[in-house]
């Protein structure tokens, strides 16, 4: 997801600073609701130092509870990216995180993420 402008077969991009705007989940119809709040849980990471993991998982402690999951696992996915897949480095990120609850969100989606083997299915890692 992101932002552009301009309708259907012309239009540009925004060029905003990556994580500038929100994402407008509440707007959506219900379907794209769980992928638009993946997709706004991994955003700002696509800019290196844009966000830290910290603020990112904090973020998602304020979407709606039905859709916290989806935030924790898109900002998961690109931690698994950033930590190479590494268990271990990416525990000790987990641990640095400042509170508890999103100390055992980012243990909990990153330990699913990773038996289910996400990258390795999706992208062929």
């Amino acid at each position: 997801m992101e932002y552009s402008r301009g309708t259907a077969g012309s239009g540009a991009h925004s060029h905003e600073p990556v994580g500038k705007l929100a994402l407008p989940c509440e707007s959506l119809a219900q379907k794209y609701k769980a992928t638009c709040y993946a997709a706004a849980g991994s955003y700002d990471q696509y800019a290196p130092g844009s966000r830290s993991f910290d603020r990112a998982y904090a973020m998602c402690e304020t979407v709606p509870a039905t859709y916290r999951e989806d935030c924790f696992n898109g900002v998961s996915e690109r931690a698994l990216v950033a930590y190479a897949q590494n268990s271990v480095r990416l525990d000790a990120m987990c641990e640095s995180l400042t509170s508890s609850a999103v100390i055992s969100a980012c243990k909990d989606s990153t330990s699913k993420l990773l038996s289910a083997n996400v990258l390795t299915d999706s992208f062929g890692l």
